[in-house]
């Protein structure tokens, strides 16, 4: 098997296994992108709902999400809780909300979606 093809299996195995719609690598020289068309009937990944003062923190790219504050934090309005890795460069995940960073809902190195929760922040009552 050609080193292409072991790359595609595996970014294909990866967005599998996190249910991606869309996903790309690139080392430099090469760059690969696989696009799945996702029907409505993909089961939904089972959330737990969050108290009515926990607000989400979406993911605005597509990535590998890293965290840089951590639980327990005070953060205000715009502070930069984490960056999400695309296509060699971080960019900021922002909390929109001041209040305490109560909950991280994805893993360092994950990838994460276009507006995929990633943390939760509890707002002052």
């Amino acid at each position: 098997m050609s080193a292409g093809k072991d790359k595609i299996r595996k970014l294909a195995a990866v967005a599998n296994r996190y249910n991606l719609s869309y996903a790309m690598v690139s080392d430099g020289e090469t760059e690969i992108a696989i696009e799945f068309a996702r029907s409505s009937s993909t089961p939904a990944r089972t959330q737990i709902p969050a108290a009515p003062t926990a607000l989400e923190i979406k993911s605005g790219f597509v990535g590998y999400f890293r965290h840089s504050v951590p639980l327990g934090s005070a953060v205000s309005s715009g502070t930069p809780i984490g960056i999400v890795e695309a296509l060699g460069l971080p960019n900021d995940v922002v909390a929109a909300n001041a209040g305490t960073l109560v909950e991280l809902l994805v893993d360092d190195g994950q990838p994460v979606e276009y507006g995929q929760p990633v943390a939760r922040v509890e707002t002052a009552k």
